[in-house]
């Protein structure tokens, strides 16, 4: 089985690289290309959704829980 920084393809260990997106702060902002290509599409995707309002259900659910703590 191949150690995760194996190529899978010559079977060789690679040089380490940058930080991978799953290490990195999840605050910091996006500094590669496919980040914020990724950031901006995402947010064109959703952003109707961001807009609609909390339903009442969930509000409730929400204020249930933080009365409990």
């Amino acid at each position: 089985m191949n150690d995760s920084s194996d190529d899978p393809v010559k079977g060789e260990k690679r040089a380490p690289g940058p930080k991978s997106r799953e290490k990195r702060d999840r605050n910091s902002p996006p500094d590669d290309a496919f980040d914020i290509w990724l950031d901006r599409s995402l947010r064109k995707m959703f952003e109707d959704a961001e807009k609609e309002p909390i339903p009442p259900d969930l509000l409730a659910l929400i204020k249930r829980h933080q009365e409990k703590d």
